[in-house]
């Protein structure tokens, strides 16, 4: 089945809520049959941030790059003295195309310009998805073509760099910028894990009750949450918190999704103006409400389902939910 970029594009930045298109960069290894005109040569990391910033779209060969490096690499030439890593092996790269996604077909490398804590977020994603840390390996030094895209080409992987003093200066990246190289299929894969733990907290149906551990229970009472059939429940500065609990593929009490349903009398986009920064939180719009969810890992939050021993931090989320609904409230 076709990869439908644009709708992955739309997803991503919306999810994410970033300021950038995610770019797509092709490697070709045969002649184009035609290029970009550019009147001056620019940088790799140049061209991929006007590509994602203004959505160009640049197939390019050798010629248009101002930066000797990423024509090492990138793969256009070979290193004459020594070695240069990363760089793609071998060097045979003809031309390469850089565009948003949706504008490209099939890349090879997917780049994303991000803040930190947009980084934390897909480095949580990934760790659910292979329980491996996401790597940052970087050293300052051709940044965006050798450390976002030549090292996760060559691994079928994925690298985070804090990018280098050319791509902050030329770029120009901000201080508050890195960039996240992904090989393409681990993109989506991602994406997909994503799409997971979104539905956790959508679906808002738990397991029965009944079936969880006595000292889960047990717990959640002690920090005022009651049960009910399919979820608990409790008031928090009198709104009311439901807390569904859900198995992991390995039959574990091991997802939890606290829910706060808000029913809303204004404007919902200022609603949702106000949900922009808060990366942390999925949303709901259904008529006039809006159901606000965080989804949780009680593992990665040292909750121990079978004693109940470290639940009391879900009373830490519910407040920070109940703050988020109060500014919503304010504002709509």
């Amino acid at each position: 089945m076709p990869v439908k970029w644009n709708e992955i594009k739309k997803e991503f930045r919306e999810h994410f809520r970033t300021k950038y298109d995610p770019v797509g960069v092709k490697l070709l290894k045969d002649s184009p049959g035609s290029i970009t005109e550019i009147n001056d040569p620019l940088r790799y990391c140049q061209f991929v941030k006007r590509s994602a910033l203004l959505g160009e779209k640049f197939t390019l060969d050798s010629k248009n790059f101002s930066c000797p490096n990423c024509l090492f690499t990138l793969g256009f030439r070979e290193p004459t003295y020594g070695d240069i890593e990363p760089r793609i092996k071998p060097a045979n790269t003809k031309a390469i195309m850089i565009a948003p996604l949706g504008e490209i077909e099939d890349p090879d490398i997917i780049l994303t310009i991000l803040a930190p804590i947009q980084v934390m977020e897909i480095s949580r994603i990934i760790y659910k998805e292979e329980k491996e840390s996401m790597v940052a390996c970087f050293k300052g030094e051709r940044a965006v073509c050798g450390e976002a895209t030549a090292k996760p080409y060559m691994e079928n992987g994925i690298n985070v760099t804090m990018l280098c003093q050319g791509a902050r200066l030329f770029g120009p990246y901000s201080e508050k910028e890195m960039v996240i190289g992904f090989k393409t299929e681990r993109f989506l894969d991602m994406l997909r894990k994503k799409q997971e733990i979104e539905e956790l907290g959508r679906g808002l149906c738990g397991c029965i009750v009944d079936d969880v551990p006595t000292g889960a229970i047990d717990k959640l009472e002690e920090i005022g949450f009651e049960k009910g059939t399919d979820y608990f429940f409790g008031y928090v500065e009198d709104k009311l918190i439901r807390i569904y609990l859900n198995k992991d593929k390995y039959g574990e009490f091991n997802n939890i999704t606290l829910h706060l349903p808000l029913k809303l009398n204004g404007d919902i986009n200022r609603a949702l103006d106000t949900l922009s920064s808060e990366y942390m939180i999925n949303y709901q719009v259904r008529d006039n409400w809006l159901d606000l969810s965080i989804v949780l890992n009680a593992r990665d939050e040292n909750i121990n389902m079978h004693t109940g021993q470290g639940i009391e931090i879900i009373g830490d989320y519910a407040n920070k939910l109940i703050e988020i609904g109060n500014r919503i409230k304010k504002v709509v």
